[in-house]
């Protein structure tokens, strides 16, 4: 049995619709746990009928013949507590051996199956997810993703701003993969796990709020001689940021993911306390100089 996993947040009616996609899409059966991590009563109901469930007072609802348990978090745990609460469902509700954690800001090219992938984590036991082609919707490969240093990803970059391309020019983190490989990471809007190997490694960090939490699980996976897999078969195209940019500003949100790449870099990398100020007044210093770039380009723009 193949489980999806789907955080809600404040998106039923986008839930809904990719629930739907995935039915006809995938040929496999499949049984979803949807957890609502709103907070809000008004969603909950929300979700409830969209599922044409009645019961309003239950935090677990169960529609049997669509395979769908509806759970509800009455606080928003974020990306990787609501996700650990959710396959813990699925292991106890359908007994699955595959989770799916998926975005919902997503929609498959092509029908798919995934007995391919099943037969991959079978097969090699150091496989432990898989994860597919990932693009935008114009085209911008978004998985799978190389190893990068804090240097490289926190530093240096955002240093060199505006002069990028004169004093230094980032390689990009995104690997061009044509072929089926074992990858660093892929990114984890799309991710299709051995349960027993994923919980073998402790599931998802519930350290981090948002961002940082496949990175995370690549090292974990490693340390415990596992690895990512890669699968460009398989198409996906995913609205990156659809639902988050809606209630986070683009600088808050990589304030957020900094906070998380931080908490990845000392605990599993270990490096010293000192790049925490380092990586802020980096991030700092380089929003300041957007602003002053910004000003000129807007004056000159008038003249």
């Amino acid at each position: 049995m193949i489980s999806v996993i789907l955080l809600n947040y404040y998106s039923t009616e986008q839930v809904y619709q990719f629930v739907c996609h995935l039915k006809e899409y995938v040929k496999e059966t499949l049984s979803f746990v949807i957890v609502d991590n709103s907070e809000d009563e008004q969603q909950w109901k929300q979700l409830l009928q969209a599922f044409d469930v009645q019961q309003m007072n239950q935090s677990e609802i169960l529609d049997v013949n669509k395979q769908v348990l509806l759970v509800r978090n009455h606080n928003n745990a974020g990306y990787a507590r609501g996700n650990n609460l959710g396959i813990r469902k699925a292991k106890e509700q359908f007994d699955c051996d595959y989770v799916l954690v998926s975005n919902c800001d997503l929609r498959l090219r092509a029908p798919i199956s995934f007995l391919k992938w099943q037969r991959l984590l079978t097969e090699h036991k150091e496989i432990a997810v898989i994860g597919p082609k990932i693009e935008s919707p114009v085209g911008e490969q978004q998985s799978p993703c190389r190893e990068m240093s804090f240097w490289e990803r926190w530093c240096l970059n955002l240093l060199a701003y505006p002069f990028n391309r004169y004093i230094y020019k980032r390689e990009p983190e995104v690997m061009d993969v044509g072929r089926a490989q074992k990858v660093y990471r892929v990114q984890g809007s799309f991710l299709f796990c051995d349960y027993g190997k994923f919980a073998q490694v402790g599931m998802f960090d519930e350290y981090t709020f948002l961002y940082g939490e496949e990175m995370i699980l690549a090292q974990r996976l490693l340390n415990h001689g596992m690895c990512m897999y890669y699968e460009p078969q398989i198409v996906i195209l995913h609205e990156h940021n659809q639902v988050i940019g809606n209630y986070y500003s683009d600088k808050k949100r990589d304030f957020m993911k900094l906070k998380s790449e931080l908490y990845f870099y000392r605990t599993y990398k270990k490096m010293p306390g000192i790049i925490k100020p380092i990586a802020y007044c980096c991030l700092q210093l380089y929003y300041w100089k957007k602003i002053v770039v910004e000003q000129i380009k807007s004056k000159l723009k008038h003249e």
